[in-house]
């Protein structure tokens, strides 16, 4: 029987497959890492996409609202110059008319027109703060 007098060589063999061994599994979580990274990047940009977007839609809503809100201050104003005037009924002179039949429309009961106005205006108001704070900063051109 031939007997080991050296075993630096076994050393040496069993050192170089640990190293082959570690690399390998180096290489693998490497490329796991690496592929992680570049997922989360992807779900970065679409997700920046997503708020961007909803952001702007937001922002034109408030817009919308503040063109709204002078539209209700304009309807509320007529109707109490109405009003004021002793008139029975009034005629819409604004081109947002909501269903009243545009410009031309005659609005027969003034009070109740001028409550529903008055209504409009404050839930476009709270609509507006709330638009606002869920944009965070306001309305942007």
């Amino acid at each position: 029987m031939n007997q080991i007098l050296d075993p630096a060589w076994y050393y040496s063999t069993l050192a170089q497959t640990s190293a082959a061994i570690v690399g390998l599994i180096g290489a693998i979580l490497i490329n796991r890492v690496m592929d992680h990274i570049v997922q989360m990047r992807n779900e970065d940009k679409d997700l920046i996409q997503v708020i961007h977007s909803t952001w702007k839609t937001l922002n034109d809503f408030t817009k919308e609202l503040l063109s709204l809100k002078g539209y209700f201050a304009r309807e509320i104003e007529e109707d109490r110059t109405a009003i004021k005037n002793g008139l029975e009924f009034r005629f819409v002179n604004s081109v947002r008319s909501f269903g009243m039949g545009g410009i031309g429309q005659k609005i027969e009961n003034l009070p109740q027109h001028l409550i529903q106005m008055e209504n409009d205006l404050r839930a476009a108001d709270i609509l507006t703060s709330v638009y606002t704070t869920l944009s965070g900063i306001g309305v942007r051109s």
